[in-house]
């Protein structure tokens, strides 16, 4: 829902919504990878938008959990934060958990996301102060101190992106003619090459198509000349 300052989608988790899914985390964690590979294809911009942002959102659990269901949440959040790690690695950027029912169980949060992501994680106290700093306004939902509707479960798929996320459309009201860049590019566009030079023949399909970025005081040649000399192995 929405992006954060630096056009960073906004995955938002209401693990209070889960219900009966609470106990079936493979289920979860394929809604996530859904969620996360349409944000891939649909949300990014190859070298300007490569990462998102996550709002993990307690509310609407129970302030006194059973240990059954305490042990379900924890396998729950765990999974979820070994998907963004593992099989996204080096995508996600913050993940701000609200609406926290008690210590206890930030405390046994902590202990189930993976080491690296830890200092990605910050538990609020109150989200609209800290994350309005960090998104626009018409970014977030008045549930988090935003000025877009809170969404009702049934409501939040097809997904939610507004314009102006960076303050762009105000500075200049003509930079945005088309706001669904996917059906401007290709599916390639999105996934990227793999500039993969285990052969000639392979690192043949891209050297053909390698250009210097903008500013790049190095000349073609050289670069195909160094590009070729990867390839062959030099």
């Amino acid at each position: 829902h929405g992006r954060d300052r630096h056009c960073r989608p906004c995955l938002v988790l209401r693990l209070g919504r889960l219900g009966p899914l609470l106990h079936q985390k493979e289920r979860v964690v394929r809604a996530v990878v859904f969620t996360l590979e349409y944000a891939l294809r649909y949300a990014m911009v190859p070298g300007r938008v490569e990462n998102w942002v996550v709002i993990m959102d307690f509310g609407g659990m129970p302030k006194l959990l059973s240990p059954m269901t305490l042990a379900s949440l924890l396998r729950v959040s765990g999974a979820v934060g070994s998907t963004l790690e593992k099989v996204y690695c080096g995508r996600n950027t913050w993940i701000k958990v609200v609406n926290l029912p008690g210590q206890m169980l930030s405390r046994s949060l902590g202990n189930v996301l993976p080491g690296c992501k830890k200092e990605k994680v910050s538990f609020l106290k109150d989200a609209a102060s800290e994350l309005l700093p960090l998104m626009e306004s018409s970014q977030l939902e008045q549930c988090y101190g935003g000025s877009a509707p809170t969404l009702a479960p049934e409501d939040t798929y097809p997904f939610h992106f507004f314009p102006n996320a960076s303050e762009q459309l105000e500075r200049n009201p003509s930079c945005i003619a088309e706001t669904s860049f996917h059906r401007l590019t290709s599916p390639s566009f999105h996934a990227g090459q793999l500039w993969e030079a285990s052969s000639p023949e392979r690192a043949a399909k891209w050297l053909s198509q390698l250009r210097p970025s903008p500013g790049w005081s190095l000349p073609q040649s050289a670069l195909l000349s160094a590009a070729s000399r990867m390839a062959s192995g030099v």
